[in-house]
């Protein structure tokens, strides 16, 4: 048997490359949709309506924005539908967070449904299956949810937190009381 001879693919049959999302999107701002549903990453996307699917991006900004299976940086917008991404910051004038969940959700209005954050800070949230760490709201709407501390002018739901205010206030003035103790005790022992 002879051996069989290699297959060079001809110019048709080349594979494309990967489009570089670095060239298209970084840094352009755009005046229609920016759309990218290949995997890729970008610097900074901009323009005023922007749907990314599957990426990685630094920097969203736009007055409509729409991410899936994404991760940011930071994603800023008007109005906001994020969909099992997550992201450093969100901001947002509102915000709707489906299955995702961000370091810190700033807005005005605040929904999510089965995400979590450390930090959530709204006039309104409205929240089901989620968590945070911490949240501050005007008004708070929680369905199966939870915070470490949760801290509203009127909280309604079901809603589970670890601390509540009196007890937040409390544990904040018992920790300032030890950390001054430790204070004044290294100033009397010669430390600085």
């Amino acid at each position: 048997m002879s051996p069989r001879p290699k297959h060079t693919p001809g110019p048709q049959e080349m594979p494309e490359e990967p489009r570089s999302a670095q060239a298209e999107n970084d840094r352009e701002p755009a005046d229609e949709l920016v759309e990218d549903t290949d995997e890729c990453s970008a610097e900074e996307v901009s323009g005023e309506t922007i749907s990314i699917s599957q990426s990685a991006v630094r920097f969203v900004e736009g007055q409509q924005v729409e991410v899936k299976q994404t991760i940011a940086l930071s994603i800023q917008a008007e109005e906001m539908e994020v969909v099992q991404s997550g992201a450093a910051i969100i901001r947002a004038d509102e915000a709707n967070v489906m299955q995702g969940g961000a370091w810190g959700m700033l807005a005005n209005e605040l929904n999510v449904e089965q995400g979590g954050s450390q930090w959530m800070i709204a006039r309104e949230v409205n929240m089901k299956q989620s968590g945070a760490l911490v949240m501050l709201g005007g008004r708070i709407n929680a369905s199966n949810s939870g915070a470490v501390l949760m801290l509203g002018r009127h909280i309604e739901g079901q809603v589970k937190t670890v601390l509540s205010q009196e007890a937040a206030i409390g544990f904040g003035a018992a920790l300032g009381a030890v950390l001054g103790l430790f204070l004044v005790l290294r100033r009397l022992l010669g430390g600085r």
